[in-house]
């Protein structure tokens, strides 16, 4: 950072308790809270932990709720929020990954609910005031900064029965947070040695977790670069990358993950041209001298799908993808056309590995 650098950083206001076993002390937080009529939300794959949480809280918890599927349906907020009324919830415990935390998120931007969350993923959504809603064929969302929680809990034990396919997933997802916090539209020195630096431990962590999910530092580690991911994107903002994702996830319930191991090494070869300095940070982060095609083979690595044929997309629906992305008008560093939104979807259609040449 250079003595003349100018910019403004706002700090979030979430307290973090981090720690192998620091779920041992959810009621206590709950109480910390101000609050002691807790809802807790939950994924079928997360309904263990779910359980441990209730038992924990005891007569703290008034009622239980599951989030189905990959994302985050009206019809299931509608629903919780009208269990969260009917029990006089006055906070909800969310824990799981992107679905039972984005409910819990959406629940908050109507009524006076606290919110605790405790991930068991990498998404990293616990740390941003981003929200994302499905309904009626799409996705809508946006940025408020009622949906952030006010608490989050990181034990890494509790990511120790999460499959290697979200295992590579949600990492893949934080990954990108990191890429695109490093030139998203409001970034800054610390959100952006922030990205860095969570870039650089889950690169170096992910696939340890691949190969041997139980390896408690390597959890920690992706867990903390999940964190810093958080915390960057929150700052710095989104961009096109993640606008894909979201049409491919509304409109074509691509799972988060999936989109963004597929869309990120040729949206990153794409911006090349327009943040060689970026770009030469995230090379060096994942250690190529490449940065999408480092990107591209660490995707490889973690075994996430090779192309968007294989997660269910034709060919034919390309074009209207590219339409409807370039009427949202996202953030991009470099000018966004249909044509440009339409060569990153082919690149990701096919799976053949990206260069700025042929994106």
């Amino acid at each position: 950072m250079t003595a003349n650098q100018d910019f403004r950083y706002e700090s979030l206001a979430t307290r973090v308790v981090f720690g192998t076993g620091a779920i041992g002390g959810v009621a206590q937080e709950v109480e910390r809270l101000g609050t002691n009529r807790a809802l807790v939300v939950s994924s079928s794959s997360s309904a263990g932990a779910g359980g441990e949480i209730e038992k924990r809280l005891g007569a703290r918890c008034v009622a239980r709720f599951t989030a189905t599927g990959g994302h985050v349906p009206l019809e299931s907020v509608q629903r919780a929020r009208a269990l969260a009324a009917e029990r006089r919830a006055d906070c909800v415990v969310s824990i799981g990954g992107g679905p039972p935390i984005g409910l819990a998120k959406a629940m908050a931007l109507e009524g006076n609910l606290k919110h605790l969350a405790v991930p068991t993923t990498y998404s990293g959504s616990e740390m941003t005031p981003y929200y994302a809603i499905t309904s009626g064929g799409g996705k809508q969302g946006g940025r408020d900064d009622r949906v952030r929680p006010e608490t989050v809990i990181y034990d890494p034990g509790l990511t120790f029965e999460l499959s290697a396919g979200a295992t590579a997933g949600t990492g893949m997802n934080a990954i990108a947070h990191c890429v695109e916090a490093l030139y998203g539209p409001n970034r800054n020195p610390v959100s952006s040695v922030l990205a860095e630096e969570g870039l650089r431990t889950l690169a170096h962590s992910l696939v340890e977790c691949v190969a041997a999910p139980r390896d408690t530092g390597a959890r920690t580690s992706a867990l903390c670069g999940a964190h810093l991911a958080g915390i960057a994107l929150a700052v710095a903002g989104m961009a096109l990358h993640h606008r894909i994702c979201h049409v491919l996830g509304g409109s074509f319930s691509v799972s988060h993950g999936d989109a963004n191991a597929l869309i990120l090494p040729y949206v990153v070869a794409f911006n090349a041209d327009a943040e060689p300095g970026e770009m030469a940070r995230v090379a060096d982060a994942v250690g190529s001298d490449d940065a999408a095609g480092g990107l591209y083979r660490l995707a490889r690595a973690l075994g996430t799908p090779s192309s968007l044929a294989e997660v269910g997309i034709k060919e034919e629906d390309l074009d209207a993808i590219a339409e409807q992305l370039v009427e949202r008008k996202p953030f991009n560093p470099k000018p966004v056309s249909t044509g440009g939104v339409r060569t990153i979807l082919q690149g990701a259609y096919e799976g053949r590995p990206p260069n700025a040449s042929n994106v």
